[in-house]
Parts: C-alpha cells; structure tokens; sequence
C-alpha cells in the first residue's frame, strides 16, 4: 500500500492563519488531489465550507470530513471497507493542508464506528510517520470512536500499543456523543483558563 508521491508537494497557499477557511474549501480548489482521489477510483462531494464527502466508484460514501471551528477540530468519519491506498491518501492531504495553510487543528475524532475490515498497516503508518509531523503543529488529542467491526477494532487494538510512547493524548469512545463531549470538555478547560476570576 504506497502513498500516492507528489500529492502533498507544490500546494499554493490560499488559506492565511488569519482567515482560517476550512479544509473543505481548500480541497474544492485542488485540482491535482481532484485527479488523485480519481485515479483511485473516488470522487468528492463538498456540501458546505465545513463539511465533505468521498465516495468510491460505486458512488458509496467512504469518509466524510466535518471542521469544528468552535472546536479547531475536525471529525473523520471512515465508513464500510476503505483500500488502504485510499486511506493514506486522504489523510496525507488533510496534513499536507494543514502543514502548508497553518489550518488550526488541535484535535480531532476519529470515528471508526462504522468501519469495515482491517487496516493496520495505514494505523501503523499513521502512528510512525503522521503523528511525528503533526503533533509539533500543535495537535494536541485524538478521540477515536470504537469500531463495531471484529477484524477492525483488532486494528484498533494494535493501535493503541503502537502509540503508548507518544505524547499525545488518546482516549477512546462508543460512540460520537461521547466523543463531542471530549471536545466539549477542552474547550471548557480553555475557556476557564482565559476566563478572568470575579471576586470571592
């Protein structure tokens, strides 16, 4: 399973750090990822600013993407079985996006709830050669949504040994409520922090 070479190279710059626009509308400009996702056997949806779906060439959705900017994060929803090759090429242009327009993304849910199948390799991938990248961009934690999937949440599993060293923060949940409530639960920390103290 290679990553598809050249995809995350030579990307102009449209979003500035102080419009952060979100990856969404960035994608919709990228012709190039445009004929990537094709050669693959994919095509994009935008429905929104915020919101984006893959499909594969039976016009089944794969991945959707969703940007929080309450938040400054994003949910990744992967759906039913995804070639591995697939896979790594959507997550190498979300960083690559990321890295190139300083898109604010401290955290994110990953929700494998709906994921079919194993993919341990694209996970170990994501561990050794992603989270090195992203983590000193200031990403900070990942929810990830439990797979109901036997050989899928076996991925899951491996996963969380791969990543017992990383400094970065990982909790796992049943389901997207739980998860949004993470977010919520950050945002509340941040608040408090920034939030001057009333007499006593």
């Amino acid at each position: 399973m290679a990553c598809i070479s050249g995809l995350a190279h030579n990307v102009p710059k449209i979003i500035s750090v102080a419009s952060p626009l979100s990856l969404a509308t960035v994608i919709a400009q990228q012709p190039h990822f445009m004929e990537a996702l094709s050669s693959l056997g994919l095509q994009l949806t935008v429905a929104d600013p915020f919101h984006f779906t893959i499909k594969n060439r039976l016009g089944k959705p794969i991945f959707e993407y969703t940007y929080l900017p309450q938040y400054y994060a994003g949910i990744h929803s992967w759906l039913g079985f995804v070639e591995m090759a697939q896979m790594k090429a959507v997550i190498e242009y979300l960083v690559s996006q990321s890295e190139q327009n300083h898109l604010p993304a401290m955290r994110c849910i990953s929700d494998f709830s709906l994921c079919e199948g194993g993919f341990s390799e694209a996970m170990e991938w994501f561990a050794n050669e992603i989270l090195p990248r992203i983590i000193p961009l200031g990403f900070r934690g990942e929810a990830i949504i439990l797979p109901k999937d036997f050989y899928a949440e076996l991925t899951i599993d491996d996963f969380k040994d791969l990543i017992k060293e990383i400094a970065c923060e990982h909790v796992y949940f049943d389901n997207l409520v739980e998860g949004m409530a993470w977010l919520e639960a950050h945002k509340a920390k941040k608040t408090a922090k920034v939030t001057p103290s009333g007499p006593n």
